[in-house]
């Protein structure tokens, strides 16, 4: 292989030499550069990482054309570690809070015939440099008509077995996608931009990239949507429950690793508050959790008194590493131990800066987070990191506390009792403890709505049918709502006042659509609970509460819907109560003349109790 390391004066000779405009002046003239593109976690704002791309000069600027022309000359391998050494020495030169980041590094499975790839060269590289492999991610891209699985396997374990987490690129653009990932077992799945373009306006995308999502989960991996580019995008995502996402819509490729601009990120919690919020009572935010750890300022303290701490207080399990408040690192005592073991581990630390036994990546979190969501995140950890505390900020990224896995399991544990306890045996939703909860959020955060729902005629059905029966109608309409409760909005909740009544709070105003396929969804099922003479009639005898025989129309829904648009004061429970139960009496009547299930919206304006 060229050494590119040469004097001036011989580099302008042998540039004179090098007629063509080819690989060998690219290399010569130093052109091959790394650009960098944040890959984003759709749960804290914050950044997993970077994907690392490569950039040329004329007349070979794109990577397409250094590799094209590469695969031309048959010199993938020598091009492919040029494009290393060049980001290993970029990465190498960050500060150690960048450094501890996620770097994505593209592998061509067309290496995989290269004696060159199994020489260890990537591995060596990054010792030279003084990186953690454990910070590095091999991305395969899934983008050629025809792998031999075999070779792409042991292509894989040649990686992992050096300690490297494994992608897969492009997810669905490929030709054999489901067979990739079986051979490949990734850990991070990158849906190719093909998917992710337009999602929100595709209800088929949309199913595909949220069974992607449960099977990743499944398998304890985690979804990236690659091309977001618009806002609507990137919120039909986190609605699908993607965790991670990268695009033009947080920043272009730069040369160097950039933090996102205050506006974008400012955007993106607004997202991320707007369907990442505490659903039930178990999905209470961890604020109460929340206790202050010891915090240090980075270069401030040396390994030898980070030993001589633990040692002194056995209550202290880990320290906090702030830069200008902001947490940058972690360390805890079993991690700090096992860094500093063996006969050199603690003589060779001691007297360097606490940082360098840090864990430089641990799990932020913002302190509005629900309980059930930061039990997920932290069960989705590395197995090396499963148990270590969580660290909460505010809103501005500044240190509020840490929460230990301990902590999160008991009250998780406590609130699971809890709410099976409050919730309504026949339906297992929510009871009133938790929709008062609701209501009170609801009402302190506009806008919101409120809808209840009612069954008519009910007493007559039961008596006509039976209790049994009537439990039966109760079921079906809480399976009715809980299907279309998504529909509704992602940020609704529904919960059961009891008997024949329902209530759905949500968090936002909502569109007509949903409640009218509620209704029609009612409508169309009640007739597998009725027997098949009174269906076809649309009616049935019963006892009406004077105790006489009568008519009565089949089972029907009645909705009743007020939301803030139409309260200019901050109302009152009460007064919800007072204006739902008005709303439900007129609907009840239209409903009885027109026989079928139907809603009804408040259109009238408050101004005063």
């Amino acid at each position: 292989m060229l050494s590119y390391i040469l004097p001036d004066t011989e580099k302008s000779e042998l540039m004179d030499a090098v007629k063509d405009d080819g690989l060998d002046r690219l290399l010569l003239n130093g052109c091959i550069t790394p650009y960098f593109q944040p890959i984003i976690d759709l749960y804290s704002g914050s950044p997993l990482g970077y994907e690392i791309l490569t950039r040329g000069c004329s007349p070979l600027e794109s990577a397409t054309k250094i590799f094209n022309k590469a695969k031309e000359e048959r010199r993938l391998w020598e091009i492919e570690c040029e494009c290393r050494r060049a980001a290993f020495s970029v990465i190498s030169r960050l500060p150690a809070e960048e450094r501890g980041l996620k770097y994505f590094l593209n592998v061509s499975p067309e290496l995989m015939s290269d004696p060159g790839f199994t020489h260890g060269f990537t591995i060596q590289a990054l010792e030279r440099e003084g990186l953690d492999p454990n910070h590095f991610i091999i991305e395969i891209s899934e983008s050629h008509r025809s792998f031999d699985y075999g070779t792409l396997e042991d292509f894989v374990r040649h990686y992992s077995n050096q300690g490297f987490t494994i992608a897969l690129d492009n997810f669905g653009a490929g030709h054999s996608s489901f067979s990739t990932i079986i051979s490949v077992n990734p850990h991070f799945i990158k849906l190719d931009r093909m998917v992710t373009e337009n999602m929100h306006e595709n209800a088929y995308k949309q199913l595909l990239v949220k069974s992607m999502v449960s099977f990743a989960s499944s398998v304890e991996g985690a979804i990236v949507a690659e091309g977001v580019e618009t806002w609507e995008e990137l919120e039909c995502a986190v609605r699908l429950g993607v965790r991670y996402a990268q695009g033009y819509l947080f920043s272009h490729p730069t040369p160097q690793p950039e933090k996102l601009k205050a506006e974008v990120h400012e955007r993106l919690m607004q997202v991320i508050r707007k369907y990442n919020y505490p659903r039930i009572d178990l999905d209470e935010t961890i604020n109460n959790l929340v206790v202050m750890p010891k915090a240090i300022d980075a270069g401030t303290l040396l390994c030898e008194s980070v030993d001589l701490l633990f040692k002194r207080n056995r209550s202290i399990d880990h320290i906090v590493i702030l830069d200008e408040r902001k947490p940058v690192g972690i360390i805890t005592r079993q991690h700090f131990y096992v860094s500093t073991s063996g006969p050199f581990g603690y003589p060779l630390l001691q007297k360097k800066p606490a940082e360098v036994a840090a864990k430089s990546n641990p799990l932020v979190v913002p302190n509005k987070m629900g309980l059930t969501t930061l039990s997920r995140l932290a069960m989705e950890r590395m197995p090396e990191d499963l148990y270590d505390p969580v660290v909460v900020v505010d809103e501005e990224g500044k240190l509020i506390g840490s929460v230990t896995i301990k902590q999160l399991i008991s009250r998780a544990g406590e609130l699971e009792v809890k709410n099976a306890m409050g919730a309504n045996p026949l339906t297992n939703l929510p009871g009133n403890r938790s929709i008062h909860k609701w209501i009170d959020r609801a009402i302190e955060s506009p806008p919101f709505t409120v809808i209840y729902g009612d069954l008519d005629k009910f007493k007559e059905f039961n008596d006509a049918y039976g209790f049994l029966m009537g439990d039966e109608l109760i079921k079906l309409a809480s399976s009715i709502l809980s299907a279309r409760l998504e529909e509704i909005s992602p940020r609704a909740n529904l919960g059961h006042v009891g008997g024949d009544d329902f209530i759905i709070v949500v968090n936002d105003l909502v569109a007509e659509d949903g409640l009218r396929k509620i209704c029609e969804d009612f409508d169309r099922e009640r007739l597998k609970l009725l027997r098949p003479d009174d269906a076809e009639r649309g009616w049935y005898m019963s006892t009406d509460r004077a105790g006489n025989k009568v008519e009565v129309p089949l089972p029907m829904i009645s909705l009743a819907v007020v939301d803030s648009n139409n309260l200019d004061i901050e109302p009152h429970p009460a007064l919800l109560g007072q204006i739902s139960a008005s709303l439900k009496k007129k609907i009840k009547e239209i409903n009885s003349r027109t026989r079928y299930s139907g809603y009804l919206k408040e259109r009238r304006v408050y101004t005063s109790l």
